[in-house]
């Protein structure tokens, strides 16, 4: 009986399929579209109907919202945790010795999306919110200087969010359906905020920051920005700076667990940083 249900359920999801692709059709003809147009509108439905999400997502599982949180922060530092390690920043924090807070990163601020073929994750002048990571499929990164390039999986863009207030320069659009991670800059400086490691952030952050100022124009005007060895290099330099200088948490009793001086102090002080890059950007981007 259950593989007649099976069945059953699966020929009216493609009497459906069929349904939706005959009134697309349907309405390009009642509308007059013309014949190149109404091809590519047929092959979007297509697609659409034929590429749904390629993972279940955890808001997919009903029974997960009723999970308790030890068990659910278990499962997001298993999921998420193997995309994070590879940044060099993400790593030092884990060989530090404290694991457990990076697991609380990807419970508190960590979440999947699907991007279906053809569909744009950001669009130039948008606010950037999150920083990416691409777990299947691939897209097209369009620069606003008309430069185009590929996103595959094992890639990550969009850091600069994490930082600073920022603007996205340019476009980024599926070429396949695609699986990301992202990493929510609001929630992430929370999280980051109770760390015991909120020190080495900041110093990272600062960092960061007057690395990009230096860089050429053609090459901090992008939300690709940085390459992996300038990450690599102002991780080293901030746990370094960090055990040695006094802004390390445990010496200053304003950067302890929790302290309303730590990562949202550092993050209203990184718009100065923000302020001073604005002599390149262009006036109709600064806010």
């Amino acid at each position: 009986s259950s593989i007649t249900a099976s069945m059953t359920h699966l020929r009216r999801l493609n009497e459906e399929q069929n349904r939706q692709q005959e009134l697309a059709r349907k309405y390009i003809t009642d509308h007059k579209v013309c014949l190149e147009l109404g091809n590519r509108v047929i092959g979007f439905v297509r697609q659409h109907i034929a590429g749904k999400k390629t993972r279940v997502h955890e808001v997919d599982v009903k029974a997960f919202v009723d999970m308790p949180k030890s068990l659910k922060l278990e499962l997001h530092a298993q999921v998420y945790l193997p995309t994070l390690l590879p940044h060099p920043l993400f790593f030092h924090h884990h060989a530090s010795g404290n694991p457990d807070e990076l697991a609380m990163i990807c419970h508190a601020a960590m979440r999947e999306k699907t991007l279906l073929h053809g569909h744009e994750l950001f669009a130039s002048r948008q606010k950037a919110t999150a920083m990416f990571f691409m777990i299947e499929g691939s897209a097209e990164y369009q620069a606003k200087t008309g430069r185009a390039e590929s996103i595959c999986a094992g890639d990550d863009l969009c850091e600069v969010a994490l930082w600073l207030d920022w603007r996205h320069w340019g476009s980024l659009h599926a070429v396949q359906n695609c699986e990301l991670f992202l990493l929510d800059s609001e929630l992430f400086g929370k999280a980051v905020s109770g760390s015991a490691m909120v020190g080495c952030y900041r110093c990272y952050a600062r960092l960061f920051a007057q690395r990009l100022n230096e860089e050429p124009v053609t090459r901090r005007c992008s939300d690709l920005w940085p390459d992996f060895d300038v990450i690599q290099e102002m991780a080293q330099r901030a746990f370094e700076e960090a055990e040695t200088d006094e802004v390390v948490t445990g010496i200053r009793p304003d950067l302890k667990r929790g302290s309303a001086h730590s990562w949202k102090t550092w993050r209203t002080k990184s718009k100065l940083f923000t302020n001073r890059m604005t002599m390149w950007l262009p006036r109709r981007w600064r806010s």
